[in-house]
């Protein structure tokens, strides 16, 4: 069942389910815990198993005009200490590996296993943060039409067609988030720095695992920077939608690693 904690003065919804180390899942942008829960389900039956919804995303207030990765990963610090949880393996998918990277840096002895899920290290280039200043300007004129059109862009484009379903349930819980939610989490995303250092700091073990046709991060990339700061590597099919696209292959790598 969910339940709230309270961060500045807003509420955060988290569920936590089952016993045993704890895992933290967190979310990518325009999501919310609901996409973990078929991973979710399988982990507690042996672990201890905290979802997230992330500021301005599901049931978790806005807080800011501008929801940074470091405000994300304090949200994310203060479920752990009303839960008493003193170090988890943080898993987080897009953005919510942004915000799990955040977390590592701000709490590095909360943190057991850092795995990124379709998520880099790396700081937005000037195009990308071009694009999401288009992208800005697009919600503010209409969300509908930019929800409509990011969503199914995040799967592989030969599996769109396939996952019809999925990416309409996509689009009707992202449809319920207010426009500042969505404009908040861009321009923390945009403003987040480069944080390659993160994996390289001692104390716990990374894992990075990326799609072989995610349209919007780069394979090569990750895998030499796993090289370069000794981080498990691993590679699925599909896009950056993985839980979706992929569900069973994602769960059968993540049991492998953790």
């Amino acid at each position: 069942m969910g339940a709230f904690t309270t961060y500045t003065k807003k509420s955060i919804y988290y569920t936590n389910t089952g016993k045993g180390k704890p895992i933290v899942l967190l979310h990518g942008f325009l999501e919310n815990a609901s996409m973990w829960y078929v991973i979710a389900k399988d982990f507690s039956k042996k672990h201890q198993v905290i979802c997230i919804d992330l500021l301005g995303h599901g049931k978790s207030g806005i807080v800011a005009k501008t929801h940074t990765m470091e405000e994300m990963a304090s949200a994310v610090k203060e479920v752990l200490d009303t839960l008493n949880i003193s170090s988890a393996t943080i898993i987080g998918h897009s953005m919510g590996g942004y915000v799990a990277l955040a977390f590592a840096e701000k709490y590095t002895k909360c943190v057991s296993h850092l795995i990124l899920l379709n998520a880099t290290p790396f700081a937005d280039s000037p195009e990308k943060i071009k694009n999401r200043n288009q992208a800005i300007k697009i919600v503010q004129q209409s969300p509908k039409r930019f929800i409509n059109a990011a969503i199914p862009n995040l799967f592989a484009e030969k599996n769109r067609n396939h996952f019809l379903n999925e990416i309409e349930s996509l689009i009707i819980d992202a449809l319920k988030m207010k426009s500042e939610a969505i404009i908040a989490s861009i321009k923390g995303m945009m403003k987040r720095p480069d944080r390659v250092h993160v994996l390289l700091k001692k104390g716990f073990k990374n894992t990075i695992i990326t799609s072989l046709e995610d349209p919007i991060i780069s394979v090569k990339q990750l895998k030499e920077i796993s090289a370069q700061t000794n981080s498990e590597f691993y590679t699925l099919n599909g896009g950056h939608m993985s839980t979706y696209e992929n569900s069973k292959e994602v769960l059968k790598v993540l049991q492998k690693c953790l």
